[in-house]
């Protein structure tokens, strides 16, 4: 069962509980609006208090109309039926020959004349079976545990309720002075029938409680300072809630975490109702800014004076922790009488209008006759329930297992739908079940016997099918027709209902194209059309046939590395084409498209960039002309007065780049000024609005690349903008004659900043690479528009660095002394990384004893496993390698892990190293004969370490690991791990 299956059974099982069923979809519609709520606070669409706590309101109260009465208008159904298209052959094992290393069988371009490895036919078929409703009583049993939970809950609450009755009965009326200060202010804010108020040592702030019989509970500590303010603005507050009703959509709160107490969004709504509602009678209380100056001053004051003291809180009633009180003086202070206080009459129809949306729209299960009724068939002919099934393993052009491709099936008779999809597994495997597209049937028994196309694509990012959807050209029909001229010719190529088809892919990198479609005047065209066309590109051979640009006027899409041009239709003349462009290399590629509508002759479509990747993943942009970078005067003041600039760029970029994996550096002399001050950089933000809350560094290395200063900056300080001069205010830093400076912005698909660079230069001073892999000089003939200002003496505003106080880096020798154990020469053979897995190997006793110069089945002692020196580097950007780490495992003969200790990734550069793993306890070998050690980075597509092996040991001892045990060994290869043991 795929994971499609299984989703559908568990929402059959929920279906089928009518009361499980409305508790499933009044968590998911929870969610989703509470979800729309804090997004529309987050962008500040909704920004009076008063409005946000109706809003979360409305989210707490959304889960008991869908419990008690559903959606009253559903506009999204769940398919809970099993689709006829599941009407699936019982599950049928790959071959033993369908290992790791398998290879799809290549196909000719024509898919007639393709014959791809299938089940042989003397395998007996297997007959078709529906699948079955889940028989276990999960739904019953889920039921019973929410009522237990609603009991208890329920319980807990009336015990609450019984304690605040008793806080409440031992509290003491008010005294004449304060009840006629309390009844005052009451008139004053137009309440005619005020809560009771009672004072009492047994809280630590005011409080309202109670629901039938309201009561405002005043600590005895405030009392007795009633001649100040504090009293009465605490008065007011508590006098607020009552007037807004709080006390009531207080018990909503309530009684949504009793009965939705298993929904994590309930909890969390319920917190932010609090606090909106807090911050709403906040409001309501002050009118004008020195009510907000004395009351932000008083809160303060009650802050102070609770402060340290610790008695409980009751859940029923309404209580300020200090969390809350911190929070409401800041948004005090933060001019909040920009908002109303109160709901006007058009605020009250539109909160009106989406109350009555949000509880109104939802969703609901579709029936077995809709989910149904939903796989479309051809018109005026009924629906016929065909199993028809394709499995098979997709790997990478190694032959390794690819995980989370997902495979698709296309079917009909000259009008192509989809009809089913899936996703390969964790080991490659997959097993697709679809139905019929545009079908006939005969009159007799009703089986499907009209021939027609089933086109199987597998895709994933990064990735394309080796034959271009060729490979997966086949035919279906319910059973086998004559053999006759035409398509396909192949009868081996027809998929029949009782035959599960085998069917492999080969997925290989792609050409990742980025291509944005502008005017005449730079300005985006979105929503526009347009064909990517090649020589090798059929009219329906590829995905590649069309595009459609979004609002920003870009498309992507991931092609083989081969030659295309783009077309532009027209409906009032030919296709306007662009020159042709060819992809040399798997990676990034970012073009620009500029279409004049106002010519006609084939120039007006016009491609600019640069037609090959960057090593290391990077971005490259360049720009079609020079563009001046903008001065900051604002930015330039930082810079100390005195200062001098050094410079080998101008004020126009000829381009901008982002290196991935990589970073930017240039090189400097620093003449008779020694300490750098500040530095300024041309650069832009891109990625996500949001800028990652995270740092960049700007490293300061002396001549031999050597660190002599890391200074971080926020990314939040770079803009999403056109490209300006930014300055970097360091320390006052001494430098050698000459130095380099490097920024590493550590890029990744939604954050990073491209660098300008000036290619009006006579000779270049630029280089790319990190600290910890090593330098390279720039192939292309420009510098990184990199300023830096120098004084003869340091200015001392950041602080003071000199070379003196500066002590070159120490190369330690961890395992020095002790006994090396390994199975490799020091020559690596290849590389590999493990999508969630990793490396192990073994070291017994005697392996030791050979080193060790004697023979012995027991390792003394006194001996110790200290630790591991790894050859390896890792991989991807956009994580911080001083947090992501390798975890190391050490077991016994039996698997028993006996240690284990993790090492940040920083450990490992981008380029192949040796890398020292000391452990931070040693591990006993006492009577132990032999060691397994585990090397796990949980590794995907964006992040991993390449761990280097030797090729066709004559012994191995290596092989992969999965969730930290030995799982499959590897006898073509010994990886280069290298054990130390003390004596």
């Amino acid at each position: 069962m795929n994971a499609m299956d299984a989703v559908r059974s568990m929402l059959l099982a929920v279906a089928d509980e009518p009361l499980l069923g409305r508790l499933f979809l009044a968590s998911v519609e929870m969610a989703v609006l509470a979800a729309l709520v804090w997004l529309a606070i987050r962008a500040r669409v909704i920004r009076p208090a008063r409005w946000q706590s109706f809003l979360w309101l409305i989210v707490l109260v959304k889960p008991f109309m869908v419990v008690a009465l559903g959606a009253l208008v559903p506009v999204f159904h769940f398919d809970v039926a099993a689709p006829p298209t599941m009407a699936a052959p019982a599950p049928v094992p790959l071959p033993a020959e369908a290992s790791v290393e398998m290879r799809a069988v290549e196909s000719p371009a024509v898919p007639h004349s393709a014959s791809p490895a299938q089940i042989p036919q003397s395998e007996p078929s297997v007959p078709a079976t529906p699948i079955a409703r889940q028989s276990w009583n999960l739904p019953t049993l889920l039921v019973r545990v929410w009522l237990l939970g609603i009991v208890l809950l329920g319980a807990y609450a009336a015990i609450d309720r019984f304690r605040l009755w008793r806080l409440v009965a031992h509290a003491q009326p008010a005294s004449p002075e304060l009840a006629t200060k309390y009844a005052r202010l009451a008139e004053a804010l137009h309440i005619k029938r005020p809560p009771r108020l009672r004072i009492t040592d047994a809280l630590e702030s005011p409080a309202l409680a109670g629901l039938l019989r309201p009561t405002i509970l005043i600590p005895a500590w405030l009392v007795h300072e009633q001649e100040s303010d504090k009293l009465d603005w605490s008065l007011r507050h508590e006098l607020t809630h009552w007037k807004l009703g709080d006390v009531w959509a207080h018990a909503a709160q309530q009684l949504a975490q009793i009965v939705f107490f298993f929904n994590p969004v309930t909890w969390w709504a319920c917190r932010r109702w609090q606090e909106a509602a807090e911050l709403a009678c906040d409001r309501a209380v002050v009118e004008t800014e020195h009510d907000v100056e004395v009351y932000a001053d008083n809160l303060y004051q009650v802050l102070a004076q609770i402060h340290g003291q610790r008695r409980g809180l009751l859940a029923g009633g309404l209580f300020a922790t200090r969390t809350q009180i911190g929070r409401r003086i800041a948004v005090l202070l933060s001019n909040p009488l920009k908002y109303p206080a109160r709901l006007g009459t058009t605020g009250i129809i539109v909160l009106f209008c989406v109350a009555a949306i949000s509880l109104s729209v939802g969703a609901s299960f579709a029936s077995g006759e809709q989910a149904v009724a939903s796989n479309v068939t051809a018109p005026h002919e009924p629906a016929v329930v065909t199993p028809f099934s394709v499995f098979g393993i997709v790997t990478d052009e190694d032959g390794r297992p690819l995980p989370g491709v997902q495979v698709t099936a296309h079917c009909g008779m000259g009008t192509l739908m989809p009809t089913g999809e899936t996703i390969s597994g964790p080991d490659g495997r997959y097993t697709l079940y679809f139905g019929p597209g545009m079908h006939q049937i005969n009159d007799s028994g009703g089986t499907s016997v009209g021939l027609q196309a089933a086109t199987i694509r597998a895709g994933m990012p990064g990735r394309y099918e080796k034959n271009l959807c060729r490979h997966g050209g086949l035919g279906m029909a319910g059973e086998l027709p004559k053999e006759e001229p035409g398509w396909p010719a192949s009868r081996d190529m027809i998929v029949l209902p009782d035959k599960p088809y085998r069917l492999d892919f080969i997925m290989l990198p792609a050409a990742q194209v980025r291509v944005r479609l502008v005017d005449a005047q730079g300005k985006a065209i979105v929503g526009r059309r347009m064909n990517v066309a090649g020589p090798e590109i059929g009219p329906s051979a590829s995905v590649l046939a069309g595009l459609t640009t979004d609002e920003r006027g870009i498309a992507t899409f991931d092609a083989p590395c081969k030659t295309y041009w783009f077309e532009l239709p027209s409906e009032s003349r030919d296709a306007l084409k662009s020159e042709p462009v060819t992809f040399e290399a798997p990676g990034p590629y970012d073009l620009t498209l500029a279409y004049d509508p106002n010519s006609v002759v084939n120039e007006s479509l016009k491609l600019t960039g640069d037609a090959r990747p960057s090593s290391s993943e990077s971005s490259p942009i360049p720009q079609s002309a020079s563009a001046p970078v903008a001065e900051d005067s604002a930015a330039k003041s930082l810079i100390p007065q005195g200062s001098v600039l050094l410079t080998h760029t101008d004020s126009t970029a000829e381009g901008k780049w982002s290196l991935s994996a990589s970073g930017h550096a240039i090189r400097f002399e620093r003449g008779a000024q020694h300490f750098l001050e500040a530095v300024q950089i041309a650069a832009s933000r891109y990625g996500s609005p949001e800028p990652p809350a995270e740092d960049f560094h700007l490293y300061v290395l002396n001549d031999i690349f050597q660190i002599v200063a890391d200074v971080p900056f926020p990314y939040a300080m770079i803009e999403r903008s056109d490209f300006r001069w930014y300055t970097l205010r360091t320390p006052s830093i001494e430098v050698p004659e000459t130095f380099y400076i490097t920024l590493a912005f550590n890029p990744h698909k939604t954050k990073g900043v491209y660098l300008a660079y000036d290619a009006n230069i006579e000779a270049s001073h630029s280089y790319r690479g990190l600290p910890d892999s090593g330098y390279e000089p720039e192939d292309e003939r420009h510098d990184w528009m990199i300023r830096a200002y120098l004084s003869a003496e340091p200015s001392g505003e950041k602080g003071v660095q000199r070379l003196a106080d500066w002590s070159p880096p120490k190369n330690v020798e961890p395992f020095e002394g002790l006994v090396e154990a390994k199975y490799d020469d020091g020559v690596s053979d290849g590389k590999q990384s493990y999508g969630g897995a990793g490396p192990y190997i073994r070291y017994a006793a005697t392996t030791w004893a050979m080193f060790l110069g004697r023979r012995v089945h027991s390792v003394p002692d006194t001996e110790a496993l200290v630790g591991l020196r790894v050859y390896g580097s890792r991989y991807g950007s956009g994580y911080d390698a001083e947090t992501t780490m390798l975890h190391v495992i050490i077991q016994d003969p039996d698997g028993k892990e006996v240690a284990k200790a993790d090492f940040p990734y920083s450990l490992f550069s981008y380029k192949e190293r040796w890398v020292d793993l000391v452990l931070p306890e040693p591990v006993m070998s006492g009577t132990v004969d032999e060691f397994t050690c585990i090397l796990d980075p949980e590794a995907h597509q964006t992040k991993g370490i390449y761990f280097h092996y030797k090729k066709n040991p004559a012994e191995s001892h290596s092989g992969v690991a999965k969730s930290g045990k030995a799982d499959k060994p590897t006898p073509d290869r010994e990886w280069m791990i290298r054990a130390y043991f003390r004596r």
